[in-house]
Parts: C-alpha cells; sequence; structure tokens
C-alpha cells in the first residue's frame, strides 16, 4: 500500500505513518481531504478482507503548510473523540478539551473531516467507505 518510492521515509512502525504515507502515494498534496479518505479506505478495505473487527477508528491531523486538516472517522459507531476550539489567533484541535472552558469546544462530528486556515474553519463529510453499511458492525 506504500508506494516503494515512499517507504524508505518510514521511520516507525505505527499505523498513523502507514497511513501518512499511503495518503502522500494517493495525491495528499493536490487533494489533502481526498488523498487521506482514499488512504483511510485502502486501510479498510484490507482490515475487511482480513474480518478483523473493528475494522478501523480513525483520528487524525494534517497540514500543508498552509491549511490543517483534521478527521474523525470509524467503520463503527465508535470514532475516536477530536475537539476545536477557535481562539483570537487562530484554532485549536485536540482529542480532548485541553482547559477547564470544556464548553468552548467543539466536538467534530463523527465521520467528518475540517479544513482550517487562520481562523476559518469548514467541516467536510469524510467517508472513505460510504459504500459499505456501517449496521452491521457493533
Amino acid at each position: 500500500m506504500i508506494p516503494a518510492d515512499l517507504y524508505g521515509h518510514r521511520l516507525g512502525a505505527t499505523e498513523s505513518e502507514a497511513i501518512f504515507l499511503i495518503a502522500h502515494g494517493e495525491g495528499l498534496d493536490g487533494e489533502p481531504l481526498a488523498a487521506m479518505e482514499r488512504a483511510v479506505e485502502r486501510v479498510e478495505a484490507l482490515a475487511r478482507e482480513r474480518g478483523t473487527l473493528p475494522y478501523l477508528r480513525f483520528a487524525a491531523c494534517w497540514s500543508d503548510g498552509d491549511r490543517l486538516f483534521a478527521a474523525r472517522y470509524a467503520s463503527d459507531r465508535f470514532a475516536p473523540s477530536l475537539h476545536y476550539r477557535t481562539c483570537d489567533d487562530g484554532i485549536i484541535v485536540s482529542s480532548e478539551p485541553l482547559d477547564a472552558n470544556s464548553g468552548e469546544w467543539t466536538e467534530i462530528p463523527a465521520n467528518t473531516a475540517i479544513e482550517t486556515r487562520g481562523s476559518s474553519l469548514k467541516m467536510h463529510p469524510f467517508e472513505p467507505n460510504a459504500q459499505y453499511c456501517r449496521a452491521d458492525v457493533a
């Protein structure tokens, strides 16, 4: 799944690094959200093929140097948590609220990606395997 020309950049053994390199092979530089969706779809397809449950739970952030992207996704109903908070000088993204002002944090809905630039935020559907019915997964 990781393109041969990118495999030499793999320094560790985490699934997040593997998915990131797969996404690079899928065109991450030109299509940051679509490439990550395709990468997640490929990994989930492999898990489905192997019959391993849950197929995939995913929360990640990545950047093109100008924009920050974050996505929250699961093949079942247990997507990992992901939140954001708008501040005077930008947007903070975190797996959990970072301070006592939890009411100022917004949970990113499951199967959703955000795109931030400065203080602007856009939400996008993030549905790598929209053709699969998730009702069959606990």
